[in-house]
């Protein structure tokens, strides 16, 4: 590497002999900070301070979602084992239900009940009130709704009504109340629809007499391979409400539809996608005698990215839903339980990143001020020593780092025993560039020159700048005089080349003087000052040349 001149940035190498004759290599970058360097300085630790930020998002998030996912699971089994308690405990209540048509279809007054209207019986044409007064004085019929009465009671269910063939209600449990339900055909009802295809029905519906909404669970009567008419069992679903009490749990029928919540606003209403949003105005009458299901808004948890948590009516709190499904009944019961310490965790999250990217980028400040501030100072302390040793326009080594390159440079020739050969060099006519075309173009030419000269020697060679126009070279190692005769051809023919200096061009020429160590001079001084007359020598001589140093005699 030969030392190189460079503007503003640049770098030097320079070579030194060490006490084992080794040559080790300084790499000193000088660097000058400017405006454009401090703000990429700033950039730097502002992506830095970005990058921190981000990551300690991620690592709270990390963090956050662990929390999360662990409290889902733990929720999620909780609600799981709730929703299988409720659900077990209304199947254990309807299965009871269930049971009890089956029951009184095999009594004799049920059958000689229906008996009396036959497998073809077609709905009563009467009006309703007559319908009931004539099918109550009916003493069979009376009877019957007496044993209905007392059954009632005894299995304590909250109606039992007998039917016929045609859907008429021809006895019931109620039959003394005001607006009892004789009389009253349920022939377009679902579970009688099941009754005459020979199966047992359920259904869930609002009362036609009562109003109040149940489960109906029914059992065909048959006679002779003949159906003849129904038994149905009616379980109040407000009276149901107990089981749904101690949580928040909703049980839903076929339809989509929630019957039964301990939130009772939520009754009657559509979950999302239900089927009854799909149903005709008549069907939606017949079974629930009204035709508005608002929806129960249930959706993702805006709070977080975990599927699992929802949002009911647009509530702050996450909930967790859990399914159990009454096949048989045709029901769904959902538990939906709270976790309010996810919300708490959303802003443990945001002040954990908070702080963990505010420490890490006061972390990152301090570091980084501190490693500008350490850098600042090298920098400074390699100015200082670059500025004590080499010129500050040409940015070649000056006298004081010549004289102890030199010295170094005797003490391994006199090691060696190879001769060492020190040039000393001037710039003709240079006082005339600087007049005729200025001091600034004389600057340019000055550190041109500079250049040229380090091009023309070796990597272990040193050329160094005495101030002014005068210039040094030391050629150690030398293999003998016609070497250096080489070399200060070689300079004097490349500095006779013009100069351009921006638009113009100079013309300059050098006097070179040569002396030898040891042979021309034993010390530093003679050999600076035997190189010195030779320089004279061959600017006396007519300039453009160059001359060895002669003893005089």
């Amino acid at each position: 590497m030969r030392p190189a001149l460079m503007l503003g940035h640049y770098r030097k190498v320079i070579s030194y002999a060490s006490s084992t004759d080794t040559l080790v290599h300084m790499d000193i970058s000088v660097i000058n900070v400017d405006n454009n360097g401090q703000r990429r300085a700033i950039l730097v630790v502002l992506s830095l301070i970005l990058a921190w930020n981000v990551a300690a998002w991620f690592i709270a998030g990390n963090l956050f979602r662990s929390r999360v996912e662990e409290s889902i699971g733990q929720q999620t089994l909780r609600s799981q084992q709730r929703a299988a308690d409720l659900a077990d405990s209304i199947r254990r209540n309807l299965n009871y239900i269930d049971g009890i048509p089956d029951l009184l279809s095999e009594l004799l007054r049920v059958k000689k009940a229906v008996s009396r209207f036959g497998a073809d019986a077609v709905p009563s044409r009467l009006p309703l009130e007559q319908r009931r007064e004539r099918w109550t004085a009916d003493p069979v019929l009376n009877d019957l709704s007496r044993y209905l009465t007392l059954a009632k009671k005894s299995l304590n269910v909250d109606l039992i009504y007998v039917v016929n063939a045609a859907g008429d209600s021809i006895a019931a449990s109620n039959w003394d109340k005001p607006g009892n339900t004789i009389g009253t055909n349920f022939a377009e009802r679902d579970f009688f629809v099941q009754n005459k295809n020979g199966l047992r029905g359920m259904q869930y519906a609002v009362g036609k007499t009562t109003h109040i909404p149940g489960l109906y669970f029914s059992t065909p009567v048959v006679i002779a391979g003949k159906f003849m008419g129904a038994v149905v069992a009616k379980a109040d679903v407000p009276n149901l409400s107990f089981l749904t009490s101690q949580m928040d749990a909703l049980v839903v029928d076929a339809n989509g539809v929630i019957i039964l919540a301990r939130d009772k606003t939520h009754e009657m209403r559509a979950l999302p996608d239900a089927a009854i949003i799909h149903k005709t105005e008549q069907e939606k009458m017949q079974r629930y005698l009204r035709n508005d299901f608002p929806v129960l808004r249930i959706e993702p948890w805006a709070g977080a990215n975990f599927p699992a948590l929802l949002s009911i009516e647009n509530e702050d709190l996450p909930h967790i839903e859990a399914q159990a499904d009454l096949p048989k009944f045709g029901l769904k019961v959902y538990v939906i339980d709270e976790i309010p310490e996810i919300l708490e965790m959303v802003h443990e999250r945001f002040w954990f990143a908070w702080l963990l990217g505010a420490l890490g980028s006061m972390l990152i400040v301090v570091v980084s001020g501190t490693l500008f501030y350490l850098q600042s100072v090298r920098r400074s302390r390699v100015l200082l020593w670059n500025q004590a040793n080499f010129d500050r326009l040409t940015g070649l080594p000056n006298r004081a780092m010549f004289h102890d390159r030199l010295a170094q440079e005797l003490k391994k020739a006199d090691r060696t025993g190879q001769p060492l050969a020190l040039m000393l060099i001037d710039l003709d006519r240079f006082k005339d560039v600087n007049d005729t075309h200025g001091h600034a173009m004389g600057d340019i030419l000055l550190q041109e020159a500079a250049r040229r000269m380090v091009e023309c020697v070796r990597v272990s060679d040193t050329v160094a700048g005495l101030g002014g126009d005068e210039f040094i070279v030391v050629l150690p190692q030398l293999a003998g005089a016609q070497h250096a005769e080489d070399i200060a051809r070689k300079i004097i023919a490349t500095l006779a080349e013009p100069f351009r200096l921006r638009d113009q061009i100079a013309h300059v020429s050098a006097s070179l003087g040569i002396a030898l160590y040891p042979q021309d001079a034993a010390n530093i001084d003679h050999l600076i000052r035997n190189a010195d007359q030779a320089m004279y020598a061959a600017k006396n001589n007519g300039r453009n040349s160059y001359s060895h140093f002669h003893a005089r005699p």
